[in-house]
């Protein structure tokens, strides 16, 4: 998703990066750590400059996500 208030609500979070190696694109799938999704949370709230008011909205949502 690109949505953080999504994200923020799942119980594990994976990041999917695509990139190139020897002119082939290769597609690699991690399951990320807790403070890793509060990271990618709060890039995807600020784009490529993570904040600190991100990383606080990002825990909030995180949060408000483990409430439910």
């Amino acid at each position: 998703t690109h949505s953080p208030q999504i994200a923020a609500f799942a119980d594990c979070h994976y990041l999917v990066e695509k990139r190139e190696e020897a002119g082939k694109t290769v597609s690699d799938v991690r399951v990320l750590s807790y403070e890793e999704s509060i990271n990618e949370v709060a890039r995807i709230i600020s784009g490529s400059t993570i904040t600190q008011a991100a990383i606080d909205a990002a825990k909030d949502l995180k949060k408000a996500g483990n409430d439910e």
